[in-house]
């Protein structure tokens, strides 16, 4: 019953898709839903050093210390929301953004997140 006046009121569910043959992929812990093709996973984390900081950092805001990096030349596709979902280029907010918590879903790897 919910679904139907979910589709009255024209709220639906989205998703993203990201092709990796562009750039590589940064993505929110437990996020994604499938993928595609020639992807190759990584943690994101540097060393022991780039651990412990990552850790330290994800214990005050609560955020994972490990952000899984995807590349190569296929598609990593996340899990259905309805949350709006929004694109932006950095180059239009002077390279900086600053985000709620909950809000990030993915970037490309070359991002640098504090």
């Amino acid at each position: 019953m919910s679904e139907y006046f979910s589709s009255k009121m024209q709220i639906r569910k989205r998703q993203l898709s990201c092709d990796l043959s562009i750039l590589p992929v940064t993505r929110q812990t437990g996020a994604m839903q499938w993928m595609v093709g020639d992807v190759e996973l990584t943690s994101g984390i540097k060393g022991i050093g780039d651990f412990f900081s990552k850790s330290i950092k994800g214990s005050v805001t609560k955020e994972s210390a490990v952000k899984p990096e995807y590349r190569g030349s296929g598609r990593v596709i996340l899990e259905p929301t309805y949350k709006h979902i929004i694109l932006i280029d950095l180059a239009e907010w002077n390279n900086s953004i600053v985000l709620e918590d909950g809000y990030f879903l993915a970037c490309t790897s070359n991002l640098k997140q504090k």
